[in-house]
């Protein structure tokens, strides 16, 4: 039996160590990685599927495709109880509906360390359907704007710090 596919973005932390550490059993092959952001060719064909690995990463078992939350899921069955993360792994996502729920906050955190190191998400620029949190980022950012503006404004003699942080914050966002 041939060992599963894993699409994974390279440029992600999480995704990066997910895949260096995670442990597949002897019993369902050895796992074949494939940083989508070197392997252009494999990532348009998965695209032409409709997978939007900006998204969540995906999964090849046997020809069958499991993207995000149920790639997770996917993995952690397959995965050994050795060690730390791969027991902790397994308790997040072994169950589908907890994967279901664990996977858009891990995809939230992904965008946002993504942002913060200064990397792009696959599809960057090109347009924001492609750029799934884009909006969300805009959006808190304006928020963080508008209440530095606010307060500055309504209290100019009690200026926080945590006022100037959001105000800062925001504009990075934005």
């Amino acid at each position: 039996m041939a060992g599963p596919i894993i699409y994974y973005d390279g440029d992600c932390p999480f995704c990066a160590h997910y895949v260096r550490y995670t442990r597949i059993s002897a019993a369902a092959g050895a796992p074949r990685l494939a940083d989508v952001r070197s392997h252009e060719m494999e990532r348009r064909r998965l695209e032409e599927k409709g997978l939007d690995l900006d998204r969540g990463m995906v999964v090849d078992l046997d020809g069958q495709l499991y993207a995000g939350a149920r790639a997770m899921h996917v993995l952690s069955a397959m995965s050994t109880p050795s060690g730390l993360f791969n027991r902790l792994v397994s308790l997040l996502f072994r169950n589908a509906r907890l994967a279901a729920v664990m996977y858009p906050l891990l995809r939230a955190g992904r965008a946002a360390v993504l942002l913060l190191l200064g990397r792009s998400g696959l599809n960057a620029g090109e347009g924001l359907d492609k750029a799934p949190y884009g909006f969300f980022f805009f959006v808190f950012g304006a928020f963080g704007v508008t209440h530095f503006i606010i307060y500055s404004f309504r209290f100019p003699a009690e200026s926080y710090p945590s006022t100037w942080a959001i105000g800062i914050f925001g504009l990075l966002l934005c």
